[in-house]
C-alpha cells in the first residue's frame, strides 16, 4: 500500500507543477516466483544489512495485499 502511495504522490507532484508523466509497468511474477527468498535473506544478513530493513522486508512479503482499480471500481483484496 506504501508503494502504491507513494508513486500516486509522485505522479500528482509533478501533475501540479506542470510535468508530463510516463510509466511502465513488467509483469514480474515469473522472476519472483524464481527467487528462493531464505537464501535472499542469508546473503543480506551476511552483507550486514539492518535487522530492522529485513524485519520490514519479512513483513511485507509475509503480508502484502492487493487490489486492483479499474475505471474507478476497486476489485477485492487478494493475497500473494
Amino acid at each position: 500500500m506504501v508503494c502504491s502511495w507513494t508513486t500516486k504522490a509522485v505522479i500528482d507532484y509533478f501533475n501540479r507543477n506542470g510535468s508530463a508523466v510516463f510509466g511502465a509497468a513488467m509483469k514480474m511474477s515469473k522472476a519472483f516466483d524464481m527467487v528462493e527468498w531464505a537464501e535472499l535473506f542469508t546473503i543480506l544478513i551476511k552483507k550486514n544489512v539492518s535487522f530492522i530493513l529485513l524485519r520490514l522486508m519479512l513483513y511485507v512479503y509475509e503480508n502484502q495485499n492487493c487490489a486492483v482499480m479499474w475505471a474507478g471500481a476497486n476489485s477485492t483484496i487478494f493475497s500473494k
